[in-house]
């Protein structure tokens, strides 16, 4: 299997931020995975250059229905593998990047494909609302490659 830079390093950071998300400082985890948590424009850059559709999950350390979220899109992360490429967001660390995506409730979803945001979902919705949206995405991606 032919291995993608770009794509091992959409999950480093990706690592990185989720053990940003579940209370480790960014000087530990970047010991434990040798990169550094990346400012909203290398954010932004990632979901814009993504070769794949993009999760973003915007939350916050405080939000109790963020918490609530977090198992729904682990688990969605894991069945959509190599497919979608799922990246959290702290509205308090990025505001920047919140307010260019115009986050005004937490939590909120944004799935983004070529650059296009084609989809946000504020607050909690049960799992399958997150997949149908996400098949529909890949579903329309492979349509528009064969064409």
């Amino acid at each position: 299997m032919k291995r993608n830079p770009r794509l091992l390093k959409s999950l480093i950071l990706l690592s990185v931020l989720l053990l940003c998300a579940k209370g480790i400082s960014a000087d530990e985890a970047t010991q434990k995975t040798t990169a550094t948590v990346d400012s909203s424009n290398q954010i932004a850059r990632q979901i814009v250059e993504s070769e794949i559709p993009v999760l973003v999950d915007f939350w916050a350390a405080w939000c109790p229905p963020c918490k609530y979220l977090d198992p729904i899109i682990e688990e969605l992360e894991e069945e959509y593998k190599d497919r979608v490429l799922f990246i959290k967001v702290d509205v308090d660390r990025h505001k920047s990047l919140s307010a260019h995506f115009g986050v005004n409730v937490i939590p909120t979803i944004f799935l983004v494909d070529n650059s296009n945001v084609l989809s946000s979902i504020p607050g909690v919705r049960p799992k399958e609302h997150y997949a149908e949206k996400l098949d529909e995405i890949i579903l329309n991606r492979q349509q528009s490659e064969k064409q």
